[in-house]
């Protein structure tokens, strides 16, 4: 059971970037010249490290 769970965490690490991605272009493929969408490198990068730590905060917790 560990075994899967640990695959199972690998597959989401390796593909919160790119779905994060996609969604903040999606963002702005609805909004492309909205004021209150404004996507900054700043926020775009904080985002996605955000989603990363998550991500490894549960894989990690699935060694325990």
């Amino acid at each position: 059971m560990t075994d899967v769970s640990a695959r199972t965490a690998r597959v989401l690490v390796l593909l919160v970037t790119p779905g994060q991605l996609l969604f903040i272009l999606l963002i702005y493929a609805i909004e492309p010249h909205s004021q209150s969408v404004e996507i900054t490198p700043l926020f775009a990068v904080v985002y996605i490290t955000a989603a990363i730590i998550q991500v490894l905060t549960y894989r990690y917790q699935l060694g325990s």
